[in-house]
């Protein structure tokens, strides 16, 4: 759906549906007084699966394709070469959002962990504009790079970054000026990660004003180079991690997990310059790129 350009149903499976259903049934289990948490569980994984054969049939509507199972090993291979390090891309991804928090609980009790992982969940506030816009952008990069059209490629990597560098900075802002109210929101003592909130929205607020650097990287063939850059990353991650929790408890883990989003984002701005020709920078191409992403067509 991303790549045939309905983002609408795109965001739609990925960002709304599966949280809607699932927050509607868990209204209803807290309206009719469930006790055990494992009814909240099979809400969140029914609304999954819901989305997902929902989402099944809107793409086999869209694409009219008649499923076959056919095998080529030379077509098999080469599909696995290319999405291998797309693969491994997600599963460092996955592994340096959870490396903090399970590093943390070898060192801290749980409730400093409870806190942590709120402050977590708080900062991630701020990567939500790059998400949509990463949903818009990267079909366009695709499109763009596949007929060699370089002035609408660069204008849609600036763009992308002017975009969510904007729309970043009064999230950012809020946080950081706000934070223990909003660490309030979730109980008692909350406010104990008001500055481990501020090194990760940081570093989540870097990480949106380098725009879509791992999608330009992924969508122009170059994505064993991100591949690289997020394994380095996530080491740089445990040795940091590993380093500062002792001594600095979540503060320590939330500077860690700060310097490695920079990390991985700023190599990546360095690599898509070197490798594609353009920066990935706010305001590079001013507003005219950001025009450009939005524009119905590449």
């Amino acid at each position: 759906l991303r790549g045939t350009r309905k983002l609408f149903w795109y965001l739609s499976m990925t960002r709304i549906w599966p949280f809607l259903l699932s927050g509607l049934a868990m209204i209803f289990l807290y309206l009719t007084h469930a006790a055990d948490s494992i009814y909240f569980f099979w809400s969140y994984f029914t609304a999954v699966i819901a989305t997902s054969v929902f989402g099944f049939w809107i793409w086999n509507r869209h694409s009219m394709t008649v499923l076959k199972v056919r095998f080529s090993r030379s077509t098999t291979l080469k599909y696995l070469k290319q999405s291998a390090p797309m693969m491994l891309s997600s599963s460092m991804f996955l592994l340096m959002s959870w490396t903090d928090t399970f590093m943390l609980g070898l060192f801290e009790d749980t409730t400093q962990v409870g806190y942590y992982h709120v402050a977590v969940k708080v900062s991630n506030m701020v990567a939500i504009v790059l998400y949509g816009i990463n949903g818009i952008a990267a079909p366009k990069m695709a499109a763009s790079w596949g007929i060699r059209d370089n002035k609408t490629l660069s204008r849609v990597i600036s763009g992308a970054a002017t975009l969510s560098f904007a729309l970043s900075v009064p999230i950012v802002l809020g946080i950081i000026f706000f934070r223990s109210q909003l660490l309030e929101l979730f109980g008692e003592g909350m406010e104990t990660a008001a500055i481990a909130l501020v090194f990760l929205s940081l570093g989540q607020f870097i990480n949106g004003s380098c725009g879509s650097v791992m999608n330009i990287l992924q969508m122009t063939n170059h994505q064993s180079y991100g591949q690289n850059i997020l394994i380095s990353a996530g080491a740089i991650n445990i040795i940091l991690n590993y380093s500062l929790i002792p001594s600095y408890g979540i503060e320590g883990a939330a500077l860690a997990t700060g310097i490695s989003t920079a990390y991985w984002n700023i190599m990546s701005v360095i690599v898509v310059r070197w490798k594609i020709g353009y920066w990935s920078l706010p305001f590079v191409s001013g507003v005219t790129g950001v025009k450009q992403m939005l524009k119905g067509k590449s």
